[in-house]
């Protein structure tokens, strides 16, 4: 039996997703390489990824545009090997603008990850990167910058739950957003693997350098970290940085980073939030909606 090449495998994974989603109702919105192309660091750029513009690199899917009850879905694989390392899969980032409208919401969007991930948020503030275990949960602020990332070898698939409220132009009123930035600079950070190693690769230009904005103060080198030799990637990195979480946490605080293992959920939200976002959507009354305003 021939073995498919890492393209055709991507494919396979990619047509075996989208065909179970259809079936269950859900619409498809799809990220091509001409997308994602236009938001790429000069890290991704060194890469050659073998697709071609109008080629799909992942997807969203929703059951229903109108009932918020149901979660959103992220399909997100890992890109075909480049010179012998796989890139991990990633969203690229984009900006939360409810702030900036007087949205007083504690947070605008909620995720559930299915598999093992991290979520880099960044505002005025700070810029956090959460490392979060199969089914950890994250909450995204009304001013946050955000981007998550696949950190094992199977595709990362992620529910959400925002207010998809419209006006009668058809304007998001509750979840606005804009990749202007990354449209500009490209975005944050790449991460790549090989068999025994994680690194993660920063842009410059988000650094306080010479060449940079300086929305992170910190040293923009980037970072290696030791795996264990094994075929679960995921649960190898969340050990690793786990068991060595303090010299961890120095090593991205030296580049202006926090590292957070787990999730950010308020405490007087952990109970509450501790069933699935499908279970939680189902409740007659879901605190979740409270919180994120979206009535019925």
């Amino acid at each position: 039996m021939i073995k498919p090449t890492p393209k055709q495998l991507f494919r396979i994974q990619y047509q075996q997703k989208l065909t179970e989603l259809e079936s269950q109702g859900f619409s498809l919105t799809h990220r091509t390489m001409g997308d994602i192309k236009a938001l790429f660091s000069p890290e991704y750029h060194e890469c050659n990824f073998p697709f071609n513009s109008d080629e799909e690199t992942y997807f969203f899917a929703d059951k229903d545009k109108v009932d918020m009850r149901i979660p959103h879905q992220t399909f997100l694989p890992n890109f075909p090997e480049h010179q012998g390392y796989t890139i991990m899969g990633c969203t690229f980032g984009h900006t939360h603008t409810q702030k900036e409208k007087g949205d007083t919401r504690r947070f605008q969007e909620i995720y559930e990850f299915h598999g093992f991930g991290a979520m880099l948020l960044r505002n005025p503030k700070e810029t956090t990167l959460h490392i979060l275990p199969d089914r950890g949960k994250v909450i995204v602020g009304t001013e946050d910058n955000m981007t998550f990332f696949n950190l094992d070898s199977n595709p990362l698939i992620t529910h959400d739950i925002a207010n998809q409220e419209k006006d009668s132009d058809g304007k998001l009123l509750m979840n606005s957003a804009h990749k202007n930035l990354e449209a500009q600079l490209g975005t944050f950070m790449l991460l790549k693997t090989k068999p025994g190693k994680l690194e993660f690769h920063f842009n410059k230009h988000y650094f306080a350098d010479p060449d940079g904005i300086g929305f992170v103060d910190g040293d923009f080198s980037p970072l290696h970290i030791p795996l264990m030799f094994t075929p679960h990637l995921g649960a190898s990195i969340l050990v690793e940085l786990s068991q060595n979480q303090s010299k961890y946490e120095k090593e991205f605080a030296k580049r202006g980073i926090k590292l957070s293992i787990g999730s950010n959920i308020p405490e007087d939200l952990e109970k509450p939030f501790t069933p699935s976002l499908e279970q939680l959507t189902k409740e007659s009354k879901p605190i979740l909606f409270k919180e994120l305003q979206i009535t019925y």
